[in-house]
């Protein structure tokens, strides 16, 4: 048999979410696909697909490694035999476009600004295990958006990461670069499928032992939908006029707004919105900013079974933000000051004055595409740099920590133009109405 493939590149791709490892991956708790008829319909259909398409992706890392235990004994140079005690470490790193909040509500965060963004991976529910994601691979040459995976499904290829624990999310944005989002997942268990249409799960379930025939019921199947370039919307009252296209495409590092309070102890920085949605620059240039929210997780093992039941998340949780400037201004401050001084909420916010929304099936024009808020942030390092022939910078850093499920004062909050429950709300890209 000749290989028809001589390698992978990143047209042929495309990258998948669900959000319950060892459950239905169809609605109304749809066991199966037979007939693959369900492949293609929407999430929020009558049995509904709910492995969902990840987009404006911009790479994809997944690795693991297999933790063997020697077993070994005196008067035996070699060993005796070798062992599994613990779950493999399987890896999944991507980074994609920061746009409207979608792939955010896909991979199950809050994006509606009012609960904390990260809730529901930190407080589980009681038989949590996980989510699944899916790398589709295509044919060589071909795009794999637009593509009927139904055509020759046996030239398709499937990767499963099975149990998937949320370990760190990071927003990045900078001068010059298109601002970017980046999500790690910890997982239990990776599978590779030939086809796309009523596979097995690759999750595991430790209720099975590793010793039966199946690791999970032989009735939970997933089919993987046809890859699209972006997210399709509704045409709606008031558009009759407008060119429609599917979704944000990307932010620019222009469209961005961002609120330190001119909490910095020496270098002034930016300060406040006006109520048209621009901001009083202060003194210090932002170039980037970066925040970062590591989970650290625990394996939760018990005795009768050879697999970890479930990961808890460690607390306490501490997003750190990086802000960097050119220096202005210097202000009048010091240390004798910062003591009085109480946490503050950092804001970020992502305009896109080009796109329209749908409040009450009519088109009105919102230029906020996503708001970022890290509540009850406190200054811990600024870093002066200043050398011969360029600009002086300054380096500031923040903490905060994610408070319980309850605390609206503390943590990561996200609001994203995407939020309408089950259906996202961008419709069109074109001129702006006044």
């Amino acid at each position: 048999m000749i290989n028809k493939r001589s390698r992978v590149t990143h047209q042929t791709e495309a990258l998948y979410f669900a959000p319950n490892a060892t459950g239905f991956h169809f609605g109304n708790d749809t066991a199966q696909d037979t007939s693959c008829s369900l492949r293609n319909l929407h999430a929020t259909g009558c049995s509904g697909n709910l492995v969902r398409q990840l987009h404006r992706v911009q790479a994809v890392d997944f690795n693991y490694k297999i933790n063997w235990t020697n077993v070994d004994q005196f008067g035996q140079g070699e060993r005796l035999d070798f062992m599994m005690l613990t779950t493999p470490d399987v890896n999944i790193d991507f980074e994609y476009l920061l746009a409207d909040g979608y792939n955010e509500q896909i991979l199950q965060f809050i994006v509606d600004g009012k609960h904390p963004a990260l809730r529901d991976h930190i407080y589980h529910e009681e038989k949590n295990l996980g989510s699944n994601f899916f790398m589709l691979t295509t044919d060589d040459a071909y795009n794999a958006v637009g593509t009927d995976l139904s055509k020759k499904p046996e030239t398709k290829r499937v990767v499963g990461i099975g149990n998937a624990f949320l370990s760190q999310y990071a927003i990045m944005a900078e001068v010059d670069s298109l601002p970017r989002a980046r999500a790690s997942f910890e997982a239990f268990n990776v599978r590779s499928y030939t086809g796309i249409c009523n596979l097995p799960l690759p999750s595991i379930n430790p209720m099975y032992d590793c010793m039966k025939s199946e690791l999970l019921p032989s009735d939970l199947r997933f089919s993987i939908p046809d890859p699209e370039q972006g997210i399709l919307y509704e045409k709606v009252s008031g558009m009759e006029d407008i060119y429609i296209k599917p979704g944000t495409t990307a932010l620019r590092p222009g469209d961005i707004r961002i609120d330190l309070q001119n909490r910095g102890l020496t270098a002034e920085q930016l300060s406040g919105f006006d109520h048209q949605g621009s901001y009083n620059r202060g003194a210090a240039s932002i170039q980037g900013f970066a925040i970062n929210v590591p989970f650290g997780n625990t394996r939760m093992h018990r005795v009768g079974t050879n697999l970890e039941w479930t990961r808890s998340v460690n607390f306490p949780i501490n997003i750190e933000v990086q802000v960097d400037a050119i220096v202005g201004e210097l202000k009048k401050g010091g240390f004798s000051e910062e003591y009085c001084k109480q946490p503050f909420d950092i804001k970020i916010i992502l305009h896109d004055c080009r796109c329209l929304v749908d409040c009450c099936k009519v088109a009105i024009q919102k230029k906020q595409n996503m708001t970022i808020e890290v509540r009850g942030a406190t200054l811990t390092n600024e870093d002066m740099i200043s050398n011969i022939g360029e600009n002086k910078e300054v380096s500031l850093k923040f903490t905060a920590q994610v408070g319980s499920e309850d605390d609206l004062s503390n943590g990561l909050f996200i609001s994203g133009k995407s939020f309408i429950p089950d259906k996202p709300n961008i419709l069109a890209w074109g001129v702006p109405l006044f």
